[in-house]
């Protein structure tokens, strides 16, 4: 007597175990490029953030200057409360040093994404000074281009703050006896 069992032949067990192989497969190059894309999205979105703080904290630091100017490697700006910020910048990451009498009161790194270079210059005889953030290929098939640019007036707000200062002492006298 002779049984019969319900069951699976061998040629079947080997097809299923490579479509499940197949898929497993597709499944980790998938996943895979998922982390390598958000790892890229991540690198980006810190380069964008930290290159948009450079460029606001650059822009105050001139519009509330008396004078910018280069000395060898840094850019330096002469604030009107008696500040001296030195932006030095150095492959893909850019240094701003603040002092007060002579001493460090703070000092900030801005780190841009590898391949990014920063760019720092001053027209004295326009009172402007620019920053440039600008992506350098090392690479023939990518051409360099220039991210972002801000030029800033020198002690553009210098002059609206004492304005400000004595239209309010001015305001003062008149009101009192």
């Amino acid at each position: 007597m002779i049984r019969q069992r319900k069951g699976h032949t061998l040629i079947e067990l080997v097809v299923s175990m490579a479509a499940g192989s197949t898929l497993m497969t597709l499944a980790m190059g998938l996943v895979h490029q998922t982390m390598t894309m958000s790892r890229v999205s991540n690198e980006r979105a810190k380069h964008d953030r930290d290159s948009q703080r450079l460029v606001e904290q650059f822009r105050w630091d001139v519009h509330h200057s008396d004078d910018v100017h280069r000395s060898a490697d840094l850019f330096i700006v002469e604030t009107t409360d008696g500040r001296r910020v030195a932006y030095q910048s150095d492959a893909n990451e850019v240094t701003r040093s603040e002092y007060r009498d002579g001493n460090t009161v703070r000092r900030e790194n801005y780190a841009l994404a590898e391949s990014y270079t920063a760019t720092l210059t001053a027209n004295q005889t326009q009172q402007r000074a620019t920053l440039e953030i600008s992506f350098v290929s090392n690479q023939t098939r990518y051409a360099d281009r220039l991210e972002r640019q801000i030029t800033a007036a020198v002690g553009r707000y210098r002059s609206t703050i004492s304005l400000g200062a004595h239209e309010a002492s001015s305001t003062r006298d008149q009101e009192s006896p």
